[in-house]
C-alpha cells in the first residue's frame, strides 16, 4: 500500500515538473485579401518612387524601362485617347458621312487586333531582319507614320467620295498598334516566367502610365471638339504622327531587348516550330484570314451578308478552337463569342 502512495506521489511530481501542454490556439481563418486593381498599385507606388523604378530598372533594364514609357504615352494613351475622342466627330462633322458609314469605317480600323495571334505567330517562326521582334515593330510603325500623314493630306472632298480609302489608311494605322503591342507584351510575359515576382510592377507600370497619358490626352481634346467642325481629327493625326517618330527611336535603338539570331536563320522560316505547334498556327491563320474577309464584307457587302459571315466564320473559329486549343480556352472564347452575338442588331 505505502509502495503504491509513493508511486502516485512520484507520477504527480513528474507530471507537475514536466512542461504543461499548451492548449490549442483557437481556430482562425485568414480573410483572403481581395486582389488589388494595377492602377491603384501604380498609385501607391508612387510614393515610394524611387525604390520602385530602381527596382523596374533591376528587373528589365533602363532601355526597356525607357521603351515602355515610350511606348504607354505615345501609343496605349495618347493616341488611343485622341483616336477614341476624335474620330467621329471628324467622319460626321468634318468629312460628312452618316453614321452607319462611319462605324463600318470604324470596324474596319479595328480588324488588325483580330491578327494579333498571326502577328505573334510570324515573328516567332521567320526573324525578319535578324531579329525577331525588332523590325516588325520598326516596319509597322513606319506603315503607321505614312498612313496618318497620307490622313492628313487628303481633301475632304476626296475622303467623302472615298470613304474605303480612309478605312484603309486607319486599318495600316491600326496594324502597328497591335504589331507593336503585341512584341511589347510577349516580351514582359518572358520577365514574368522567369521573374515571377515582377508580375506586379510590370501590370502596375503599364497600366498606370497609360491611363494617366490617356486622361492627358483626352483633356487636351477638349479644346478640339469645341470647334464644333469636326477639324480636330487632322490634328490627330499629326499627333500620332509625330509620336510615331518619337516611339521609331527607341525601337531601332534596339531597346527592347533581343538577341540578333544566326545569318543563316534570318529572313527564314523555322519550320520546326511550325510544325511543333503546327495547331496554333492554324487557327492563327484562320483568324487573320477571318478578319480580313470580315473588312471585305464590311466594305462592300448588304447587313444580311454581314451577318451571314459573321455567323459562319465564327462557328468555325469556335471549331477550330476546340480543335486547337485546351478545354478551358475554347470555353472562354465560346462564351465571348455568345456574349457578342446576343449584341448583334439587324
Amino acid at each position: 500500500m505505502t509502495t503504491n502512495i509513493r508511486g502516485l506521489q512520484d507520477v504527480d511530481v513528474l507530471s507537475e515538473a514536466a512542461d504543461p501542454v499548451p492548449l490549442p490556439e483557437p481556430c482562425t481563418q485568414e480573410k483572403k485579401k481581395k486582389p488589388e486593381i494595377a492602377f491603384v498599385r501604380f498609385l501607391k507606388n508612387l510614393f515610394n518612387f524611387r525604390e520602385y523604378f530602381r527596382r523596374m530598372c533591376d528587373t528589365f533594364g533602363w532601355k526597356f524601362v525607357g521603351f515602355l514609357s515610350v511606348y504607354c504615352v505615345v501609343d496605349k494613351g495618347v493616341m488611343w485617347g485622341l483616336f477614341l475622342a476624335l474620330l467621329l466627330p471628324f467622319f460626321k462633322q468634318y468629312v460628312g458621312v452618316p453614321g452607319d458609314t462611319f462605324q463600318d469605317t470604324y470596324n474596319v480600323a479595328l480588324l488588325p487586333w483580330s491578327m494579333k495571334g498571326f502577328f505573334g505567330s510570324l515573328s516567332d517562326v521567320f526573324p525578319f531582319l535578324g531579329f525577331y521582334k525588332r523590325h516588325y515593330m520598326s516596319t509597322a510603325t513606319a506603315l503607321g507614320i505614312c498612313s496618318y500623314i497620307t490622313l492628313t493630306l487628303l481633301s475632304t472632298e476626296f475622303m467623302r467620295s472615298a470613304v474605303v480609302v480612309v478605312g484603309f489608311l486607319l486599318f495600316l494605322g491600326q496594324i502597328q498598334r497591335a504589331v507593336v503591342d503585341m512584341m511589347a507584351d510577349g516580351k514582359v510575359s518572358e520577365f514574368m516566367v522567369k521573374e515571377p515576382a515582377i508580375k506586379s510592377d510590370a501590370v502596375s507600370f503599364i497600366a498606370g502610365v497609360t491611363y494617366i497619358s490617356m486622361l492627358v490626352s483626352l483633356a487636351a481634346a477638349v479644346p478640339l471638339l469645341k470647334r464644333n467642325d469636326g477639324s480636330g481629327g487632322r490634328v490627330g493625326f499629326i499627333i500620332a504622327a509625330c509620336g510615331l517618330t518619337v516611339l521609331l527611336y527607341p525601337i531601332l535603338r534596339g531597346w527592347l531587348p533581343e538577341e540578333r539570331v544566326e545569318k543563316a536563320k534570318s529572313n527564314r522560316v523555322d519550320w520546326g516550330k511550325v510544325r511543333k505547334h503546327w495547331k496554333l498556327f492554324t487557327i492563327a491563320v484562320m483568324t487573320a484570314l477571318a478578319a480580313l474577309g470580315l473588312g471585305v464584307v464590311q466594305a462592300f457587302a448588304d447587313d444580311w451578308a454581314r451577318l451571314v459571315y459573321l455567323l459562319a466564320t465564327g462557328a468555325l473559329l469556335q471549331v477550330g478552337g476546340f480543335w486547337s486549343l485546351s478545354r478551358l480556352q475554347a470555353r472562354v472564347i465560346l462564351v465571348i463569342f455568345l456574349v457578342q452575338v446576343r449584341q448583334v442588331r439587324v
